[in-house]
């Protein structure tokens, strides 16, 4: 039984979010009675830890620390397709020459996402760009964010992409939840920059590589 006489008044504060003493033995009942996902567990526990993220959770990050030399050439095995490796800010932190011959604008800025929210290139670029891509963006951001109020350059990103009146107008967009319910089941579309007269279009793939890690693997594959 997950609610015993005894820690009653703990599982109400915990209901009601607020902090206390609970052991890590009743928040991982707690979390396998309810089936959290990942995210859902990194709020629970940030909650009733004055914000201090789960132990599993406090990795270094890429601008602390370089990425891990078996990602990168992983990255660079995936030539010929276009592969680009961010952290959990979406700053790339290693991309293939493919990626910079596909992405060009990675020789001027450094974050997917900024460029992918804000600039007009990438609206022509990212194949129906409000539906199947700013949405689904902008719900990853805003969950990121939540998780990492802490994180300056991360709240950068977030005032980066606000500062666009159409990021804006769908920054509480309805269509979020659905959107963030996609994840990776929807493929995404991508023209690649026009050559010989030709503008080839490709499929957009992302990957985290692992619950605890902070990068994030994006690659397209010409269709």
């Amino acid at each position: 039984m997950l609610i015993g006489s005894k820690n009653r008044r703990w599982y109400g504060n915990l209901e009601r979010g607020e902090p206390g003493n609970y052991s890590d033995e009743m928040l991982d009942r707690v979390r396998e009675e309810l089936g959290l996902t990942n995210a859902e567990w990194i709020i629970v526990y940030k909650q009733t830890h004055l914000g201090q993220a789960p132990p599993e959770e406090r990795f270094p990050t890429s601008a602390d620390t370089p990425p891990p030399d078996e990602l990168c050439m992983l990255v660079e095995k995936l030539q010929p397709w276009p592969a680009c490796l961010c952290d959990q800010r979406w700053d790339v932190v290693h991309y293939n020459d493919a990626a910079l011959n596909g992405m060009p604008w990675l020789r001027s800025r450094n974050n997917l996402l900024e460029w992918s929210l804000t600039a007009q290139e990438a609206r022509r670029q990212l194949t129906g760009w409000e539906e199947h891509w700013a949405l689904w963006l902008i719900s990853q951001l805003r969950q990121q964010a939540d998780l990492w109020p802490e994180d300056s350059r991360l709240q950068g990103v977030v005032d980066v992409a606000l500062a666009d009146p159409t990021v804006r107008r769908l920054w509480d967009s309805p269509g979020l939840a659905a959107a963030a319910q996609s994840g990776q089941s929807q493929t995404r579309r991508l023209l690649f920059p026009r050559k010989k007269g030709q503008e080839p279009e490709g499929a957009f793939m992302r990957l985290q590589l692992a619950d605890v890690s902070p990068y994030r693997l994006f690659f397209a594959m010409p269709m």
